[in-house]
């Protein structure tokens, strides 16, 4: 591993006006650093999938945490290796969590460098990444444009991730966010229940006719007890399933377009378009994309057809009971 840095310097950064912190960075041929910054401890905590596989994960090969350690793509597994702490639209470090190893491009980033993870420091522009909106990781803070990518889309065990040029629509640089890994990954058991607009308890999500099949629109009507009105989902990351059956509230696709009208499809594992989120606040959030379910334009008249909007804290029309 080639020094880090090729001679003595001093870095100055102010902390939030209140002072200033001198971090004396020593070298001598051998780039040591006196010490590393611990990051501020900002974002979520959670796993990366890259969008072709829910089952693939961002990994430290073999949890060994040191300088240099390759990250690379491995079947989910739980582990310490795989829970980063992020946070989106902010440009930041991208720490492996409680662990002060951050996801780090090396000092001269170009096509096709390998991700590993260094000691965390303050700033430093190897380690500044902004996850955007379209779920691509940039290397921000440099006169570049790279991306965190998916080497040659190869979802294998152990294929070290690169950067490469960020493209929109590349799906080896699209990344999705899932819950943390830990010791027990049972979820507890999906409960049956009908769901509210919270304008009105007497109205409840429904399939349309009761007809069970893929397309079929998802809409608000006159609570009646039916099995069109029953849903299985957990607090947290969930499928919204209809009870009993394999079918389940779907948005089209990962990051849907505001307005786009619910419907139910056959459940699939991992499908983006099927993976929500069910809040402390009640809202049916996408995992990825800021995208809510959407009681449309308020309306509670039967037949009118849900939609994805735009997630709003405090919306009634996108808060289910």
């Amino acid at each position: 591993m080639p020094p880090r840095l090729e001679q003595s310097s001093i870095m100055v950064q102010s902390l939030n006006g209140l002072g200033v912190a001198a971090i004396l960075l020593f070298s001598s041929g051998f780039g040591a650093l006196a010490s590393p910054v611990a990051p501020r401890q900002i974002g979520a905590v959670g796993t990366l999938h890259p969008i072709a596989s829910s089952g693939k994960c961002v990994d430290v090969r073999t949890s060994v945490f040191e300088n240099g350690t390759v990250v690379q793509i491995f079947d989910c597994n739980d582990s310490d290796a795989q829970n980063w702490r992020i946070q989106r639209g902010v440009a930041g470090p991208i720490e492996v969590e409680g662990t002060g190893f951050c996801l780090d491009a090396g000092s001269s980033p170009a096509l096709g460098v390998g991700m590993k993870i260094w000691q965390c420091i303050d700033n430093l522009p190897a380690q500044q990444w902004l996850y955007n909106n379209d779920n691509q990781i940039i290397l921000a803070n440099q006169d570049t444009n790279f991306c965190l990518d998916l080497t040659d889309g190869n979802l294998a065990n152990t294929n070290q991730l690169q950067i490469w040029e960020c493209a929109t629509g590349n799906e080896n640089q699209v990344w999705l966010e899932g819950p943390p890994g830990n010791d027990d990954p049972t979820p507890p058991p999906p409960t049956s229940r009908p769901l509210h607009p919270n304008a009105n308890g007497d109205k409840c999500m429904d399939v349309e006719g009761s007809v069970f099949a893929n397309g079929t629109p998802v809409q608000i009507f006159d609570c009646n007890g039916s099995s069109a009105q029953q849903w299985t989902l957990t607090d947290g990351n969930t499928k919204v399933q209809v009870a009993g059956m394999n079918f389940c509230l779907d948005a089209t696709s990962a990051n849907p377009a505001n307005g786009v009208g619910m419907k139910i499809w056959e459940c699939f594992d991992g499908l983006a378009a099927q993976s929500w989120t069910y809040t402390d606040s009640h809202h049916l959030q996408l995992q990825s994309s800021p995208k809510c379910v959407d009681l449309t334009n308020g309306d509670i008249t039967n037949g009118n057809q849900l939609q994805v909007f735009d997630c709003f804290e405090g919306n009634d029309n996108q808060i289910w009971n």
